[in-house]
C-alpha cells in the first residue's frame, strides 16, 4: 500500500525517514498528516509488519523532498506516541543513501 504525492521524484536534497513500531490500525492519511507538517512528502510506503504481544505493528518509509525537513521530523517525532505506542523514527539517508541517522 503506497500513497504518493505528485510529482514522485526525489531531488538531490531528498531523504528517506524510517518509522517503526506503528500500530497497524493507524491509517496512511493519519501518518501523512503528522509528517507533512515538516515538509513535502514525495513518497510514503508501508514496508514491513510484525506481531508484538497483542498488537500488529508496521513500519513505513517516508521520502521527503528536503533532507533538513526529514532530519527535523526524525528529531522531533522519535518517541512520539501514536495510538498509545512510541514510534521510532530515523533518517535512512539522503538521496537514497543507506546511512542511518537515529535521534
Amino acid at each position: 500500500m503506497t500513497l504518493k504525492t505528485p510529482p514522485p521524484t526525489s531531488g538531490p536534497n531528498s531523504a528517506t525517514v524510517l518509522v517503526e513500531r506503528i500500530d497497524a490500525e493507524a491509517t496512511l492519511p493519519e501518518l501523512k498528516m503528522i509528517f507533512k507538517k515538516y515538509g513535502r512528502i514525495l513518497e510514503f510506503a508501508i514496508v514491513d509488519s510484525s506481531v508484538q504481544i497483542d498488537r500488529n505493528l508496521v513500519s513505513a518509509t517516508i521520502t521527503m523532498q528536503d533532507s533538513g525537513a526529514a532530519k527535523n521530523a526524525a528529531r522531533e517525532l522519535d518517541g512520539f506516541e501514536l495510538r498509545g505506542l512510541p514510534v521510532r523514527v530515523s533518517v535512512l539517508g539522503e538521496s537514497g543513501g543507506k546511512d542511518v541517522e537515529s535521534y
